[in-house]
């Protein structure tokens, strides 16, 4: 079960490809895939076996300063079901979590530099229904499980992931997070500069 998960929250501008932004990869994405293949073989030995990826519904919600978090979660939910075809021919199953809104420390949404207060959101879940929800999509056997099932709707539906993000996205102070010249920019005309 590959669910560690790390997270930056920042301008794709200011962070770029810096060493902060290649560790949420590195345990995002490129861990999970080490894992699966060191254990692959063993369990085509035993003729059985499971591997569980933890993704996101961010993957399909591109909020402002949330970028690396959702590529790299996008990035695993893509390879998690090509590996799914990979090993349609072996007793090897592959499944994907795709959780919504869980409390824990990881909620990118309270990291946010909101304009005035942050959104209402519904309710999170709660790390033991999520729990039981992954252990009841492994006992029956599912590709995937998306939880809670309103969560479905912006991974299933792309343009509704989209009209969340446009909406959350106009709420987030990108430009305080932008570079200093970039600030001058896109600085709004005020008294001092309109003459």
């Amino acid at each position: 079960m590959n669910n560690a998960g790390s997270s930056l929250t920042g301008a794709q501008t200011r962070i770029a490809d810096s060493d902060a932004a290649r560790s949420v990869f590195e345990t995002n994405v490129w861990a999970p895939l080490a894992l699966t293949a060191a254990v692959i073989p063993a369990m085509r030995a035993a003729g059985r076996g499971m591997i569980v990826n933890v993704t996101s519904t961010i993957q399909a919600v591109p909020i402002p300063l949330l970028g690396y978090y959702a590529a790299s979660k996008s990035a695993l939910a893509q390879a998690t079901r090509s590996l799914r075809l990979e090993l349609a021919g072996t007793p090897i199953r592959v499944l994907e979590v795709v959780p919504g809104g869980t409390d824990t420390a990881l909620r990118d949404i309270d990291e946010l530099p909101w304009k005035g207060t942050a959104p209402k959101t519904l309710p999170p879940i709660s790390p033991e229904a999520m729990a039981a929800a992954m252990v009841r999509a492994i006992s029956r056997g599912n590709n995937r499980l998306v939880h809670p099932a309103y969560s479905l709707l912006p991974v299933e539906l792309p343009i509704v992931g989209r009209l969340v993000a446009t909406l959350a996205g106009a709420r987030v102070d990108t430009l305080g997070a932008l570079d200093p010249i970039d600030q001058l920019f896109h600085r709004k005309p005020g008294p001092e500069t309109a003459r």
